[in-house]
């Protein structure tokens, strides 16, 4: 059981923003969105917390304090480390689980 005090880390929340690119293409920029104090945990750590809805591809748990503003087409952020998120939980009344994958953050050079 999760308790307000292993929330530790800030993470920021960030949206998808589609942008022409004025060629008749699109970009996508991230936006951020809000910011969530969360606990991440391994997928490797604790393994019976994931149960039966682990994704195949997801290397994180991320838990927050319970929203609806948000989605799996979203991401979190911390530094440079990027967590994509597969899935979203609603656990209970209190938290928000989402299965996360990391990534590496894109270079800005060649």
């Amino acid at each position: 059981m999760t308790t307000i005090g292993e929330l530790k880390r800030r993470l920021t929340l960030e949206a998808p923003f589609v942008v022409s690119d004025g060629v008749g293409g699109t970009t996508v920029t991230w936006q951020p969105v809000g910011k969530h104090w969360a606990e991440v945990r391994s997928r490797l750590g604790d393994k019976r917390q994931w149960a039966e809805a682990l994704t195949s591809d997801a290397t994180h748990l991320i838990r927050i304090r319970r929203t609806r503003k948000i989605g799996s087409n979203m991401r979190f952020t911390e530094g440079a480390r990027v967590f994509e998120i597969r899935s979203v939980i609603e656990d209970g009344r209190q938290w928000t689980d989402c299965q996360c994958q990391e990534k590496p953050l894109p270079s800005s050079t060649p």
